[in-house]
């Protein structure tokens, strides 16, 4: 079965080469299929509604693919985006953006409005969905003489006006009291199990995992793990997985908001013990804590499994200590589960970095936009001028140029500013 979404390598930077640069999310790569209920799930500021929202077409990635029931995002025009955002995409958002002076029912028929559908054919289908959804008494109502589910409960008729494969779901229950949160969360269940709906949730409330079929756990702009309900639709295609792999998804839904340490080492220890007293299970957790966070390396993994309780260790005899680290060094290998240090293969020079500070003075002070590879190729001229390669007249004419003709692709007038203010910067250092 063909994803319905599929996102390779998604980077999405705000104030892009400037000072206060900010990844809202780092090289994330994801498959969703066609029917699956997909919950982000992750604190506050983690990248959750970024990611969403780029999945959705509404943020611009600054790097990787984003391809959608076929589309390549990036590759639409304006016109193709609108026309992807009326037939594929249905949006619910934390906050009801209604529109306080129409009605309910024109509130739900703008999206038809745009399809150029005849009023009596919209004015039906709405009137439909109003009484599908239980507030078929609120049609000629304002939206602000509504309750806060009320008001949820025709977002969510308008998101399914256009009749879309996909809903996203921006934590629609944030604003919602209990009983309405619980009333939202049955609709958008509904929509799944019943109408075969793809739906995609943003949360960061742990009582609503049981609702998904997968997880997507994040933390710090990047997806950290992927859990599987176990109650859930089998629609994504599983790999083999092995003891570990099926303890961990178990554990990932018990302790939503674990580490990954945390959880993969109680994932080992459960594969790896029987019938152990609970002191010296908690001991060996922390020992194949220290391994997984590369503190331990496999002979002192070995040693402290091996040493005696008394002394810190977890008192197991040398042929058992032996069998352990043999099936642990083998999980942490074949798992990739070992992190890693990524150490940069080229080093910067003093220019390079020079070019980089000068690089944000000049884009602090810019009000446009430039794309990450703009941004390299100012960073490449910056340096050059630096080192009086080229001249105030040739950087001006590099800045100036289109992008395809090899320079920065900047309007005119903001080459000029950009080196007149280098001109300045370069008396100075």
């Amino acid at each position: 079965m063909e994803p319905i979404i599929e996102v390779e390598n998604l980077t999405v930077v705000y104030n892009l080469g400037k000072t206060n640069e900010f990844t809202a999310l780092a090289n994330n790569s994801l498959s969703i299929y066609k029917g699956e209920y997909i919950i982000i799930f992750g604190p506050s500021g983690c990248g959750k509604s970024t990611l969403l929202y780029s999945m959705a077409g509404l943020q611009k990635p600054t790097n990787g693919k984003i391809k959608v029931a076929n589309r390549i995002l990036s590759e639409l025009s304006p016109k193709e985006l609108v026309k992807f955002h009326q037939d594929v995409t249905g949006m619910i958002f934390q906050a009801y953006y209604l529109i306080p002076s129409l009605s309910v029912l024109d509130n739900v028929c703008l999206s038809l409005i745009f399809k150029n559908i005849k009023v009596k054919e919209r004015s039906q289908r709405a009137k439909e969905l109003l009484k599908q959804f239980g507030i078929e008494q609120c049609t000629y109502r304002l939206p602000l003489s509504l309750s806060g589910g009320q008001q949820q409960r025709v977002a969510i008729v308008r998101a399914l006006m256009t009749d879309p494969p996909i809903i996203f779901a921006d934590e629609p229950v944030g604003n919602l009291d209990s009983k309405s949160a619980e009333v939202t969360m049955e609709l958008l269940d509904e929509l799944n199990k019943k109408y075969n709906k793809t739906i995609i949730l943003v949360t960061h409330d742990p009582s609503y995992l049981s609702k998904a079929d997968r997880i997507f756990h994040m933390r710090d702009g990047r997806i950290e793990r992927v859990a599987v309900n176990e109650s859930g639709k089998k629609i994504a295609p599983m790999s083999k997985e092995s003891p570990v792999s099926d303890i961990l998804s178990s554990l990932a839904q018990r302790y939503p908001t674990s580490s990954e340490i945390e959880l993969k080492s109680k994932a080992l220890v459960n594969w790896l013990v029987t019938v152990l007293d609970e002191p010296r299970i908690a001991r060996i957790e922390e020992i194949i804590k220290k391994r997984i966070k590369g503190e331990y390396t496999q002979d002192t993994l070995h040693e402290n499994l091996n040493l005696s309780f008394e002394k810190g260790g977890a008192g197991l005899y040398a042929q058992r200590a032996t069998e352990f680290t043999k099936k642990i060094e083998f999980v942490l290998m074949e798992a990739g589960n070992l992190h890693k240090t990524i150490k940069p293969t080229v080093s910067m020079t003093e220019d390079d970095l020079k070019a980089v500070e000068i690089r944000k003075t000049l884009l602090d002070r810019y009000h446009g936009e430039l794309t990450l590879d703009q941004i390299n190729r100012l960073d490449r001229f910056i340096r050059l001028r630096i080192e009086n390669m080229i001249n105030r007249a040739q950087f001006l004419k590099y800045l100036d140029l289109p992008f395809k003709a090899g320079g920065v692709g900047l309007n005119h007038r903001t080459a000029h500013n950009f080196t007149n203010l280098i001109e300045i910067i370069l008396i100075n250092i």
